[in-house]
């Protein structure tokens, strides 16, 4: 167990809090989601740090460089990073042990992204429910 964040639960993550920040209904909020494809160099860069993925600008050169099959394309000057492309990139920084130390720690507890989610979210109610009485 990597704890690493998956496609699918930023996918999920980033649906909440686009449903919660601009009062979206889970239609809309995948739509917007959606659009935010391509991304820049920058913004994969982004995404994958907040997966647990310890990503860098040298990184990506050196990966764009070592796998142009796996590379994105170069559009107007910029790499073009599609979701196939970000998370084949995310595979190959996850198996090179390229993390984060939130996903170092998660790791090391044995415990998924999702799964500190829960405990955070009982922490956050056990508090609450304390200073109701």
């Amino acid at each position: 167990m990597s704890g690493v964040m998956t496609r699918a639960e930023y996918d999920n993550e980033r649906v909440r809090v686009l449903k919660a920040g601009l009062d979206l209904d889970e239609t809309e909020a995948r739509k917007r989601l959606e659009r935010t494809y391509p991304k820049s160099s920058e913004q994969a860069t982004d995404e994958l740090r907040l997966r647990g993925l310890d990503c860098s600008e040298w990184r990506i050169h050196r990966h764009c460089t070592l796998r142009p099959q796996l590379a994105p394309p170069i559009v107007g000057g910029s790499r073009v990073w599609g979701k196939q492309q970000i998370d084949d990139f995310a595979e190959v920084l996850e198996s090179q042990g390229c993390l984060m130390p939130s996903a170092i720690y998660r790791a090391e507890l044995g415990i998924t992204w999702r799964e500190e989610q829960s405990i955070r979210r009982r922490i956050e109610a056990e508090k609450e429910a304390s200073n109701a009485r």
